[in-house]
Formats: structure tokens, sequence, C-alpha cells
């Protein structure tokens, strides 16, 4: 039985497993998989759990395509993002809000044959600041003209449909506010790729710059039926991509913690193993704690996600998903190459080459920086809305810190003060952040999950949040300076 034809997800699921496991080989290339394997992967059908029945998928929750991306990145992060990239960012946001001819004409095409989907957003001047965009259309005879420069989207010259984000040209040339999102088919041309980047990690994922001539019909923008706003289609889209990158870490975590413990109990050093000794199982311990964080994540998405009609005014959760269990992808794989020492270095093997490949993570969808900031914006103006002037007021009357308020009264029993610079809000982000985990991690006990999983990602959490604590109180207040640094100047004595 081929896999595409399973109906039951948890037979697919299991199936799936195996499959990615015996192309294990294949993960493990310095340059990752081919084009050929991923076809393979492709017509195995895990994006027709993006696609609607009605239109011969298999979509009834979000929660089973995390599933399959939550194992696919325990074999491969790079697949498991290319699933998310041609899933959440394009086929989610199609048949969510395109018009239904064009759903039906494309997910006919993904069912099949092997075909991939992309975003593209954002552009050599643009990065962060998404809504300047400078990618412009018009509209004449019911016919959209685009023109514009992306560049970094994942999937360069490789996707076979991409949504395109731009804003209207007006009459004086100015550009509209908002950004509209349109399906536009690549085989139809207009697309140049200028170059492809060689970039870090992630080998199998092109990225790169795009120069766009595109004609395409009207009836091909997001929310052309419904008249819905792109700005709308845009907080919907992201946050429901943030919303799965829990996902992603903690399938890249498991496959870390599996390997680092392999590693570290058949290693000997000066005649005793590795797992012995105290530090190493303090960092092995630090891995575990790291997947049940983001495990907790996933299991707050799956009682959600499927309950919303869309996720745009989810913003603070969907930050707090996203930058923390990306910090927590970095920091898990620093510390399994440590754990593995010279032979964490191999560029071929998991731990570094996952070093490599989770990094962007912690700056594509938003860098994390930010979203720490707003998170504390976001929380500041709660603050004030409920006449609370101390973080410990914040905890007791806020419900994302409901299953951990005793701990966090004591910890957060302090005012924040006035005209906080910027560093000191990102940090401070960084502690609600870890709080808002330390609730979600106390709430796995109504979930019989292990208590020594819970305590021990809970004291991990604590610690975390006191390390920040210390940090905000004593944050330096380092300037650059005009010196430019001299050729040996710790030589120069007179």
């Amino acid at each position: 039985m081929s896999l595409s034809s399973i109906s039951d997800h948890a037979t697919y699921r299991d199936a799936w497993d195996q499959k990615l496991q015996q192309l294990e080989p294949a993960f493990r290339q310095v340059s990752s998989y081919s084009t050929d394997v991923l076809k393979e992967i492709l017509n195995w059908g895990p994006l027709s759990y993006c696609i609607p029945k009605r239109f011969g998928g298999r979509f009834e929750s979000s929660v089973e395509y995390h599933e399959i991306c939550e194992i696919a990145s325990y074999y491969s992060l790079p697949l498991g993002l290319t699933l998310g990239i041609s899933g959440t960012l394009f086929l989610l946001p199609l048949s969510l809000y395109g018009q239904e001819a064009l759903q039906a004409r494309v997910f006919a095409d993904f069912m099949k044959k092997p075909s991939l989907g992309g975003l593209m957003v954002t552009e050599p001047d643009f990065g962060t600041d998404v809504f300047g965009i400078q990618t412009s259309y018009t509209k004449n005879d019911g016919r959209i003209h685009i023109e514009g420069v992306k560049h970094w989207q994942g999937l360069t010259g490789l996707a076979d449909y991409w949504l395109v984000a731009a804003r209207r040209k007006l009459d004086d040339n100015r550009l509209a506010r908002h950004v509209e999102f349109f399906t536009y088919e690549a085989s139809t041309g207009g697309m140049e790729v200028q170059e492809v980047f060689s970039s870090l990690g992630l080998c199998s994922i092109p990225y790169g710059r795009t120069r766009l001539d595109l004609d395409l019909p009207v009836q091909n923008r997001l929310g052309y039926e419904s008249n819905m706003s792109g700005v709308r289609i845009a907080y919907d889209t992201l946050h429901r991509s943030r919303f799965q990158m829990p996902t992603l870490a903690a399938g890249f975590i498991r496959r870390l913690v599996d390997e680092s413990r392999v590693y570290t109990r058949d290693r000997k050093v000066f005649g005793n193993r590795l797992q012995d000794y105290d530090q190493v199982q303090y960092r092995l311990a630090q891995l575990q704690a790291g997947h049940t964080v983001c495990s907790a994540f996933c299991a707050n998405v799956a009682d959600s996600i499927d309950a919303k009609p869309d996720l745009t005014k989810d913003g603070l959760i969907a930050n707090v998903f996203k930058a923390v269990s990306t910090d927590l992808m970095f920091d898990c794989a620093h510390s399994s190459v440590q754990l593995h020492g010279a032979n964490g270095y191999h560029r071929d093997l998991l731990p570094g080459q996952g070093l490599a490949d989770c990094r962007p993570f912690m700056i594509f969808e938003g860098s994390n920086d930010i979203l720490y900031e707003t998170i504390y914006s976001v929380f500041c103006a709660e603050m004030q809305k409920a006449g609370v002037s101390s973080l410990a007021g914040l905890v007791k009357t806020h419900e994302l810190f409901q299953y951990a308020v005793p701990e966090l009264v004591s910890l957060l029993d302090f005012s924040l003060g006035e005209n906080i610079p910027q560093r000191k809000m990102v940090v401070l982000g960084r502690i609600l952040a870890r709080s808002v985990s330390l609730s979600m991690v106390q709430a796995l006990r109504e979930q019989d999950v292990s208590d020594d999983l819970v305590e021990n990602a809970s004291s991990f959490l604590v610690c975390e949040i006191e390390r920040e604590l210390s940090h905000a109180r004593h944050l330096p207040t380092l300037i650059l300076t005009d010196d430019q640094p001299q050729p040996s100047w710790w030589r120069m004595r007179s």
C-alpha cells in the first residue's frame, strides 16, 4: 500500500516515520538531501494535510499536520521547514482566503504531482519592516501587474507556486499603505532568479534574490471573494507559522536528546562513561527540559488552534512560541555540539549541521530581539490597562500565567520604573516569555505528563528567569565609542 493512499491519520503518521527513517542516510549528507529525494517524499502526500477534503486532501485539523512536521524535523530540520513553508505559508492561506476556482486548480496540481509553494515578502531594503516593501502592483482591465525584487524567500527557484506580497501603486506613484497577497504559478514566467545565496545552513532549501515582472488575473488576490484585507491575512498567516514553530523545535530537539544520550553513554573518558560526569548530566537535563518546554507549547497549540477562525489577534502568544522555541533550538544544538566534543564539529553529523541549520530560525519571521521587545510592550500596556505597577501584579491577573502564579509572584515582585531603555525591554520580554512558558509547562500536570519531566523543565525555566533578572538589574550602559581598534594596540607601552 502506498503512503498517499492511507486514510487513517495514525496509520499514516507511523508509516511516515518509518519511511523517513529509511531515508536517514540521505539526510546526513553534507549538502543534505537532493531534489529527487524531496520529490519522493512529496509523492507520499504530506502536503495533503493542508488541502481541504472537498479538494481531495485530508485536512481535518492543523494538529495532524503539526505531527507530520514534528516527525520530519526529527530526521531533517530542512525538511520540516520545507513542509512548513509550503503548507503553513502557502497552502493554508490559499485554503482560507483564496478564490474557489483558484483553490481547485492549485490544489489539483498538488494532489496529482509533487509540488511546492512559497511566500515572497522580504526585499533587499525591507526585512523586518514588512509593511514598507516596495514591490508594487497596478490593476487594469481585470489584470494585475506586479513589479519588484524579493530576497531570502525559502525555496527560491524551486517552488511551483508563490504567494507574493505587494502594495498598490496609486495615481501619483505613491504606494498604498496596506500589503496585499497574490497567488502566482512560477511556470507562467516573469520570475527571474538573479542570485542563489550561499547559505550557511539549511542547504536543501535554496534562498536567493528574484526580480518580478508578473501578469495575473485580479482573482488571484487573496481575499478577493471575501474582501478580506491584506493586513489581516498577513497577521493570520504569520501567526499560524509562529504557532507551528514549537512543532519544528520539538522534533529537532528530540533528535538532539536521542543522539546526545547515545553518544555520552557509549563514549569513555578517563575510563568512565561520559554521561556519568555531573556536568554532562546537567547538559543532558537541559536538552530534555528544552524538549519538554516545546512540547508544552505544542500541547497548548493543539488545544486552541482549530477552535479559532483566525489568529489575527494572537500575536502575543505567537511571539512567545516563536522566540522561546527558536532560542531553545540553538541553545540545545550548542550543548549537543559541546557534548560530542570534536565529533560535534563534523559538518555531516547532526550536532554541527543542526547548529548551522537552526540559527536562522532566531532571525526569520521576526528577529527574536524585536519579538521580545514587542512581548514586553504588549504586557506593559496590559499592566497599565489593569492598573498594576509590578510584574507580580500582572502575573496574578493575566491568564497566561495562571498555572505558575506562586512561583512567579515571588520572582517578579518589583516595579518596572520609567524611561526603560530598549535593551532592558528586550531582557524583560525574555523574562515574561519564559514566565508564560513556565505556566504552560505546569499545565502539563493536567495531561498526565511525568512529574519528573515537569519538575525538570520548571526548574530549568526558573533558572532562566533568575539569570535574566540578574541581567536586567545589572544591565550595563555600554556605549559604542568613535575609537577605532588599532593593530596590536595592547603592545604599545610607553
